[in-house]
């Protein structure tokens, strides 16, 4: 949990937001606790809430850090269940749609910072133009607040994700938070002799609290259920 707190509070700092780091710990732990319970990642909100209600961080901002989170732990995860995938296919026959959903995460991840890095550049080029547009014409109006919207997101969006700097730290970070999360599962599959694991197997198996360890072994799919659940 510490080291997603430090990927999430150097997030924040290249967006312009300095926060303690057990405040934000705090915070990755109560949105994580609420999503075992919740579906559908409902439980991020919360961390939301928390940012809001105690630094008044604007929910743009935290939108896109949770953004950023989400693309860089499929990032992670994409490339790990690569690596799983060709370890693995050594000793079990994998399905085909195991296959063709990692391709289509590959091709989902680079569709994205394509379209990021597109916008970004276009929104730099017009930036002068968008300005007057919106303020002569749209000030005080829902659409204006949209645009807003909608301009800061892909602006602090392309901060992390078009920047080679951050773009690598974040990556770094992420792969370290999943790689615990893969020895984590190791050492407690090989606490039980009839596993019957070892450390490539545990590659198979990267998830969050919650997590099904029949539905892993069954599948031998741990990355499909990790997709479920970033």
């Amino acid at each position: 949990m510490a080291l997603r707190g430090v990927r999430f509070q150097q997030i924040l700092k290249r967006l312009g937001n300095h926060y303690g780091l057990g405040f934000l710990t705090g915070s990755i732990f109560i949105s994580q606790s609420a999503n075992v319970i919740l579906p559908a990642r409902i439980g991020d909100l919360s961390r939301m809430y928390i940012l809001k209600k105690s630094k008044d961080l604007a929910f743009t901002t935290s939108f896109s850090s949770l953004t950023v989170e989400r693309v860089f732990d499929i990032i992670a995860i994409t490339f790990i269940a690569v690596l799983a995938s060709s370890g693995v296919a050594t000793r079990f026959e994998l399905a085909s749609w195991m296959e063709s959903l990692i391709r289509f995460s590959g091709i989902a991840v680079l569709l994205f910072f394509v379209a990021i890095f597109t916008l970004s550049f276009r929104e730099s080029r017009s930036k002068k133009e968008v300005r007057k547009e919106t303020s002569a014409n749209f000030s005080g109006e829902p659409l204006s607040k949209i645009k807003e919207f909608a301009s800061t997101f892909i602006r602090q969006m392309s901060v992390i994700a078009v920047r080679p700097g951050a773009f690598l730290a974040v990556v770094a970070s992420s792969l370290l938070i999943w790689g615990m999360d893969i020895l984590t599962c190791f050492l407690v599959l090989k606490a039980f002799p009839t596993a019957g694991v070892d450390l490539s197997s545990a590659f198979t198996y990267p998830g969050l609290p919650g997590s099904s360890s029949r539905k892993h072994r069954k599948n031998l799919s741990g990355y499909s259920w990790s997709y479920r659940n970033i």
